[in-house]
């Protein structure tokens, strides 16, 4: 595998911020926007970042971590840096193609008390940060995760199994705490880095990072959250206006694609089970777990 590398080029923001409603530090959220090939779809996600309402009130930052070899992205980040007189945009490229190597990177980058993935063919709702800043400094949670909900230019594209993986909402109320293995685990809402907002220190700062090896297959997020419920971290369900995610084509009826080639579509196009709802390429133990009856990906390898 090549050298796996990341670096940053960085507009920061020199004048001062408003009063944190957080606590005290540098950044108190960055919003993290990790990309490849979808340019038009990133810019209208950055513009949903700068239309939240309560924006002003916290110190943030949006980095956004392009995974392309040709780093195709830079000059969009360039653009709408320069056309929004935004100053609080920070651009890093991380090769080679891998989502869990975009992840790592973007984590390492991050200067946020909190880390806020959302997905580049999402937008974040006005709303968004009102609902979620209350859960972030107030409840002891170490990642908060919402719904995300999938809208189509086509409707014939909403199959169940599309909505199965762009979909994600659960009826619990707000608080809740969401397990990922075991009996208890809440089986009515699988964790996901869409829509989920990490306490950057309790979360990663012992070095905790997406595996490398389902970067390129999905899973990474899955087994992120399985190893942060070993570690004792708690995920809260807050249940507010979630991100819209936008699903714009597929490229057959049982493979999911939205917007343009993802990075396991350029390399092995993942087909979706008929009966089980899961990519054909997971090994057959991800279907069942007998050992713990948890989502990991770890366990179900072991």
């Amino acid at each position: 595998m090549r050298r796996l590398t990341a670096h940053a080029d960085m507009q920061m923001h020199q004048g001062t911020q408003a009063a944190s409603m957080i606590q005290d530090g540098t950044i108190d959220l960055s919003f993290l926007i990790c990309t490849f090939h979808r340019e038009d779809q990133l810019v209208e996600a950055m513009h949903s970042v700068l239309q939240l309402e309560g924006l002003a009130d916290i110190r943030y930052e949006i980095l956004v971590v392009d995974n392309s070899d040709e780093e195709s992205a830079r000059s969009a980040v360039e653009g709408f840096a320069a056309s929004t007189s935004c100053a609080h945009v920070r651009y890093v490229a991380a090769h080679p193609p891998n989502i869990s190597v975009a992840r790592n990177a973007g984590v390492e980058a991050a200067a946020g008390t909190f880390i806020a993935m959302i997905d580049d063919d999402m937008k974040v709702r006005p709303d968004w940060l009102k609902a979620m800043l209350p859960m972030m400094r107030d409840s002891a949670f170490d990642v908060l995760c919402g719904p995300v909900e999938a809208i189509y230019a086509d409707p014939a594209l909403a199959t169940r199994e599309s909505r199965f993986f762009f979909h994600r909402d659960a009826p619990l109320p707000k608080g809740t705490e969401l397990r990922v293995m075991g009996p208890r685990r809440t089986r009515s809402f699988v964790p996901a880095t869409s829509n989920g907002v990490f306490r950057r220190e309790t979360c990663f700062g012992q070095g905790l990072r997406f595996d490398l090896r389902y970067g390129r297959t999905g899973g990474e997020d899955v087994d992120l959250f399985c190893r942060l419920e070993r570690q004792g971290r708690r995920v809260g369900w807050v249940p507010d206006p979630g991100p819209r995610k936008w699903c714009r084509r597929t490229a057959a009826a049982s493979t999911i694609s939205s917007a343009g080639p993802t990075r396991a579509d350029r390399r092995s196009p993942p087909s979706m089970s008929a009966t089980a709802g899961f990519p054909c390429w997971w090994p057959p133990r991800f279907v069942s777990w007998p050992s713990c009856s948890c989502w990991c990906p770890s366990c179900a390898l072991a």
